[in-house]
């Protein structure tokens, strides 16, 4: 009971900070947009999405190395937390420069590529933040207060530093700022509550924790990959203007998809459980999750097809309209990533991890293939087609290796919401195309079909909630980097 209550709390923690973090940034980025040129918002979100990549590179599977061995053996504690920040800072030394030269290879105008420049500083705070020490302490009070400092720090500074567009350096500026706040603070916790600060550059030792972390480190670069680089395609292949359309349309439904580990953390236990012990109720809460994400998560993309001018101008401003058709296509990899959580998380309780990997390596392929063809010509439209076929593509790919190598996935059960969904969306259109009223009456009209024409939804609605009722299994290291942030 009382491990069962720890890990409530730890979730809750977590939980509550990931909410106000994404609270503090997504109120920052409305700002921005608001504040700067949409050239200028769009090289911002380049040099975001150029620091959230490589960040993940500076990292390279150590997180999650780290908290592993701490929590199996807490002896470990001083020895890694002096030689993990160590094995990061020298590949942030490797990776500044390299994000830095992405720029200038990309042709970005000269203030683009300053402003990446200041960003690719910031990583070197990444090294510090030792997240993956207080989580194998379980002290995941002290992760979350860390996440939320920064992004209330940054969202102070945008607040305070840029008023208009001749501000667009600041940004990076105010970047560093956030970054060095937690850092300071993790040091600060670290040094008084765990163990004293200090850097280990022993050889040796580097070398064991590179060799440890390396497939986790490459899945987590994969899957980064996946996630910014149809924005680089972008900033590379269309101009400015298209890579601000489509970066806003991106933050508004990347601050929907990543809370799709919450679902999922909270149904891997009894899904690992049942493919372990009885195949028949693997299969049953596997149909019944994905008979009602189908719905829940076609919902979602409905909604954000009938209303994307609306979000857009509103979250915004006007001067964004014409990101509403990249998001209208953005929001179906919302219910993609949802349904091919199923395929992801089974892989792992099967011990698949490599394969899931080699999912998200066609992922990948799809986005080079799709975005090299598209982007030059359709700019912000063609990058949010090709985010939406890489996903797709994933979750085929996910699909077919676990059908093959584990135990057979519902697949077909998506057809039914998805046209109900499209003819709503029909019907709207030749009506009210451009009525408000008619776009909530498409919707209710969505939500009010789905338990009559699926009338096993409520059931397998309470056959979820029971399932979670159920004792826990222990979740094992995801070493596929996919699910772990």
């Amino acid at each position: 009971m009382g491990d069962a209550r720890r890990l409530l709390r730890s979730l809750v923690s977590l939980s509550t900070g990931e909410v106000m973090s994404r609270l503090f940034g997504f109120t920052a980025f409305a700002l921005l947009a608001r504040r700067l040129h949409p050239d200028d918002y769009g090289a911002v979100e380049f040099a975001v999405a150029l620091a959230l990549f490589f960040a993940m590179v500076v990292d390279f599977g150590l997180e999650t190395i780290g908290a592993r061995s701490i929590a199996r053996n807490r002896d470990e504690v001083n020895r890694l937390a002096a030689q993990i920040p160590a094995a990061r800072l020298l590949m942030a030394l490797i990776a500044i420069p390299v994000m830095g030269s992405v720029a200038i290879v990309t042709g970005q105008p000269e203030q683009t590529v300053r402003l990446v420049w200041l960003f690719s500083l910031g990583l070197f705070a990444v090294p510090w933040f030792q997240r993956w020490l207080f989580q194998g302490l379980e002290m995941m009070d002290w992760v979350s207060i860390g996440q939320v400092i920064r992004s209330a720090v940054f969202c102070l500074g945008v607040v305070i530093f840029v008023r208009g567009p001749a501000d667009v350096l600041a940004v990076g500026q105010v970047e560093i700022m956030a970054a060095a706040a937690a850092t300071a603070f993790y040091l600060v916790v670290q040094q008084r509550r765990v163990t004293p600060v200090r850097l280990n550059f022993s050889a040796t030792a580097m070398r064991g924790l590179y060799r440890e972390s390396a497939s986790v480190g490459l899945g987590q670069i994969v899957w980064a990959s996946n996630q910014y680089f149809s924005t680089i395609l972008v900033a590379a292949l269309a101009n400015a203007v298209e890579l601000s359309w489509f970066a806003a349309s991106q933050r508004i439904v990347f601050a929907v998809v990543a809370f799709s580990w919450v679902y999922h953390f909270n149904l891997f236990p009894s899904l690992s459980r049942n493919l372990a012990g009885s195949p028949r109720a693997f299969d049953s809460l596997v149909r019944a999750s994905f008979r009602s994400i189908s719905w829940l998560g076609i919902m979602i993309s409905l909604a954000g097809v009938l209303f994307a001018d609306v979000v857009i101008r509103v979250v915004f401003g006007v001067a964004f309209a014409a990101a509403a058709s990249p998001l209208a296509i953005l929001v179906w990899t919302i219910p993609v990533t949802l349904l091919s959580g199923h395929a992801r998380i089974t892989l792992i309780a099967g011990g698949q991890q490599r394969l899931l990997l080699a999912s998200q390596l066609v992922g990948v392929g799809t986005t080079l293939l799709v975005g090299l063809a598209t982007i030059p010509r359709y700019g912000a439209t063609a990058g949010a087609a090709t985010t939406l076929a890489s996903y797709l593509a994933v979750w085929i790919a996910a699909h077919m290796f676990t059908i093959r190598r584990i135990a057979p996935l519902p697949l077909f059960g998506v057809l039914r919401p998805l046209a109900v969904a499209g003819t709503v969306c029909v019907l709207r259109e030749i009506f009210a195309p451009s009525s408000l009223m008619a776009g909530v009456a498409a919707l209710a009209i969505y939500v009010m079909l789905g338990p009559l024409l699926d009338r096993r939804l409520r059931a397998d609605i309470g056959q979820l909630l029971a399932a979670r009722r159920a004792k826990p299994a222990p979740l094992p290291t995801n070493n596929s980097g996919v699910e772990n942030r």
